[in-house]
């Protein structure tokens, strides 16, 4: 979902964000903690990782729609999803 864009990355929800300047462009990126990824790549590894919770904001835009069927416990989304934190996850 990431690599196709699917996904907003929505700066205001994040706990740490670097601000850079790039050829006169202010830059923002988040701050990512490598020794958590680290932990959490060996953890996954060794099949310890237990669940954790992603959650996703869907940006209204006016063409949105979200649709839970609870018989099959489906969600269909359409529209941009926002990650809300964790995003290095």
């Amino acid at each position: 979902m990431w690599d196709k864009e699917e996904l907003t990355y929505y700066i205001p929800t994040q706990r740490g964000v670097r601000y850079r300047k790039v050829n006169n462009k202010i830059k923002e990126e988040t701050i990512v903690k490598q020794s958590n990824i680290n932990e959490m790549q060996s953890l996954i590894l060794n099949g310890k990782l237990g669940t954790t919770t992603l959650t996703f904001n869907v940006l209204d835009n006016g063409k949105g729609l979200i649709n839970y069927n609870k018989d099959k416990n489906e969600l269909f989304i359409k529209g941009s999803l926002s990650i809300l934190d964790g995003n290095h996850r």
